[in-house]
């Protein structure tokens, strides 16, 4: 059976020791490739101690300035011995095991002194003030570094398969992303800094253009963190030489570090290894107001576009963390819909987060249920939708690490880093409209600052394709001359409502108007539009007069189409009225198909709903649904001629592991056709159209 290969991590110290058996078993019957034993980097001690007195002895002849805060380095013996034994049991039923570090720089408790009263032996991140920061460490710490190396060290003994790193690796979980402690003073001095207060520091490198003092400060940031993975990975391979060092990432990874280079260094000359982040719990807690479930899909499929172009051999795991792994806060819904959106956009690896981390196995089974009865579904996407499928649709350039090279406003003490998922990606992914990365073909959508990274080749290519722009790349592409339709652009208030005109690509919305009740700051632009651009929606202020283009569209003289929006994409990021209705998905869906000049390989004509499109080696595709709202939806597809010219089409739906053939009623809806699938998608349900040629 083709199904995705499963990592499940349990903890290392099992409050019932009785329990591993059941654990064991139930292991194999869910088929995993591994599992991933874990623990934080400094255990309680008094826990450790508790359940292991017997093994470890006495804990009294241990520094007492380590006790509590830091343990002796002889607790890392101790789960060494214990990963051993754990190993033999799980190799008895042909199940390997590695190994997670749950605590290196960033996450809370005694190690990093967020316990009150207690003092770590290690250099804390440093604010622009000259405090200790008491959630995270600094990475120039040579203490920090030696305890951490020798902690490795005797865990890889054991001989994991590899070792993961949690996703507190970085400076800094809860504060802003630089640190200013006396190490890192005297790094930037090395570096060419001046030697000047914290806060006129941060003001030159971070404020305003690039430049020199930017680049020394970023390199140092990076450095600090890559020397110590470089030194953690060689400290790890000088014990087990086949032994790999591995990162859980965080979007700060992305917009802070060069993370292909960092995992580049902790590998050395073994593969690298990644786990993406972008999880189904975070819709549980307003973890992230603005997304959905299909926004935190795209998440993780950039990332693995970033990586597939950056470090293509690395081997990446997919983040299906629960937290607090319980159905009742993040629904196995979610859970198994997230799997099956990746699986049909290639992703084979995941690490399911289907366990409690201190409860015992049975206290939540909801997961592993889930895990154990979809195997043949999961098989059937595999097999409908191969790993190695190439993505249709909407090309949406998103460079990661934007505000290091880009102009910035005065410095503060809130972090640079960017969006946790790129705006046009979640908008996407609410609005039915698929995105493909790698693609060469088909129209782009280019939003905010990115355009000032772009090249002026790339502009020209993409604007031979089609281009789609936000008033603020508008503004960028204006300004390098390119005439995409704007003549000027200025921020403006937030306007009332917008009027939706007698366009053919507004549809039944012509004539309405869509209120906008919950207008945000710093998100509308008022625009001024070339001669011979036309006006497809318009801004109206509370009176009712006109005020400016909402969407313009202009082809020049070449034939190359453009289409602008009249705000901030990414300011725009919770306009709840201003991008999620109706009006817009349809007006949406077909400007990008006017500047593209053919209707996308496929959308959806719903919103809340994400569609995967993928063309497998055989010339078939493959199309997924996501449905990420919670009312039921019946699917409408509305499809490219072309590839509605095949042999058979396949439908799975939303239950089971089989797929029907269907047979199709097309509909005309002017240059593409309309498609409504015989299934009904619940609420975080999934289905999957195969087109067979």
């Amino acid at each position: 059976m083709n199904t995705p290969a499963l990592s499940i991590p349990l903890p290392l110290v099992q409050d019932d020791e009785a329990a591993w058996p059941d654990i064991i078993a139930t292991m194999k019957r869910l088929g995993v490739r591994r599992v991933i034993l874990y623990a934080a980097m400094l255990p309680n001690p008094a826990n450790s101690i508790r359940h292991y007195r017997a093994r470890l002895g006495s804990a009294a002849d241990q520094d007492p300035a380590l006790l509590g805060i830091a343990p002796d380095l002889r607790f890392y013996d101790l789960w060494a011995e214990l990963l051993a034994e754990r190993s033999a049991q799980f190799a008895a039923v042909g199940i390997p095991v590695a190994f997670w570090m749950g605590q290196t720089l960033g996450h809370p408790g005694g190690f990093n002194g967020s316990t009150a009263g207690m003092r770590p032996p290690f250099q804390h991140e440093v604010d622009v003030e000259g405090r200790e920061i008491g959630t995270c460490l600094c990475p120039l710490c040579p203490r920090l570094r030696d305890y951490l190396c020798g902690a490795l060290a005797r865990i890889a003994r054991a001989q994991p398969e590899f070792i993961l790193l949690d996703d507190d690796f970085r400076l800094s979980r809860k504060n802003p992303n630089w640190c200013l402690c006396p190490l890192h003073l005297a790094a930037f001095r090395r570096r060419g800094l001046p030697d000047v207060p914290r806060r006129e520091l941060l003001q030159l490198a971070l404020s305003g253009e690039p430049g020199p003092e930017r680049a020394a400060w970023w390199s140092v940031h990076e450095d600090s963190h890559i020397d110590l993975g470089r030194a953690l990975g060689e400290a790890v391979r000088a014990v087990a030489p086949q032994v790999r060092l591995g990162l859980c990432s965080t979007q700060s990874c992305w917009n802070d570090l060069d993370l292909p280079r960092l995992l580049s260094a902790m590998a050395g000359p073994l593969r690298p290894l990644f786990r993406s982040h972008g999880a189904p719990y975070w819709l549980s807690g307003g973890h992230q107001p603005a997304f959905n479930l299909g926004g935190i899909v795209e998440q993780n499929r950039q990332q693995r576009a970033w990586l597939g172009a950056a470090l293509p051999q690395a081997e990446d795991l997919y983040e299906g963390d629960t937290f607090p792994h319980l159905s009742t806060r993040c629904p196995v819904s979610t859970f198994d819909a997230w799997h099956q959106a990746l699986l049909v956009a290639g992703a084979r690896q995941f690490l399911s987060y289907a366990c409690s981390y201190v409860s015992p196995l049975h206290f939540e089974t909801g997961y592993t249920d889930a895990l154990l009865r979809q195997r043949p579904r999961y098989a059937a996407i595999c097999e409908l939708a191969p790993a190695e499928a190439r993505d249709l649709g909407l090309s949406v350039p998103w460079q990661a690490g934007a505000t290091r090279r880009l102009a910035n406003p005065p410095a503060t003490e809130r972090p640079l880093s960017g969006h946790e998922c790129p705006p046009p990606l979640q908008l996407c992914a609410r609005l039915g409209i698929p995105v493909a990365h790698g693609c060469t073909e088909g129209p782009v959508l280019l939003a905010g600052r990115q355009a000032a990274l772009a090249s002026d080749a790339d502009l020209t290519a993409w604007a031979a394709r089609g281009l789609v722009l936000d008033a603020v790349a508008a503004a960028v592409l204006q300004q390098r001359g390119i005439a995409c339709g704007l003549a000027a652009s200025s921020p403006a208030p937030a306007p009332n409502a917008e009027h939706f005109l007698a366009d053919a690509l507004n549809g039944p919305f012509a004539g309405g108007a869509v209120a906008m009740w919950s207008s945000q700051p710093a998100v509308y632009h008022r625009v001024r539009p070339m001669p011979d651009a036309v006006t497809i929606s318009s801004f109206r202020d509370a009176a009712g007069g006109d005020w400016g283009p909402a969407v313009l569209r202009r082809q020049d003289a070449q034939g190359h189409r453009f289409a602008v929006l009249g705000w901030d994409l990414a300011a725009a990021h919770g306009e709840l009225q201003l991008h999620w209705s109706h009006a817009r998905r349809h007006q949406l869906q077909r400007l990008l198909a006017w500047v593209g000049r053919a209707p996308l390989p496929c959308t959806v004509d719903a919103a809340n709903v994400q569609v995967t499109v993928r063309r497998r080696a055989d010339g078939g595709t493959a199309i997924g649904v996501l449905n990420c709202g919670i009312d039921p939806l019946v699917p409408v597809l509305r499809l490219a001629p072309a590839l509605a010219s095949v042999r058979r089409l396949r439908l799975l739906p939303p239950e089971g592991d089989a797929a029907v053939v269907l047979n199709p009623a097309w509909q005309a809806d002017g240059e593409a056709l309309k498609l409504a699938l015989p299934c009904t998608v619940p609420a975080h349900g999934f289905c999957l159209l195969a087109l067979d040629p």
